[in-house]
């Protein structure tokens, strides 16, 4: 992932309410910005980005 994108990654976190999806991923959808990231945490509790649509 471009280090430019992490800005716009932390925007979504802090602005979007995420969906918990069946599997323990969190899906965020920013429709106003089309862009839409999903989430997971990994065994130790850390959040990993599973994919990121941009713009």
């Amino acid at each position: 992932m471009p280090v430019a994108w992490w800005a716009d990654v932390q925007v979504i976190l802090e602005t979007v309410a995420p969906v918990r999806q069946g599997d323990r991923r969190w899906v965020y959808d920013d429709d106003e910005r089309g862009r839409r990231l999903v989430v997971a945490r990994d065994p130790d509790g850390r959040l990993v980005v599973i994919s990121y649509h941009p713009r």
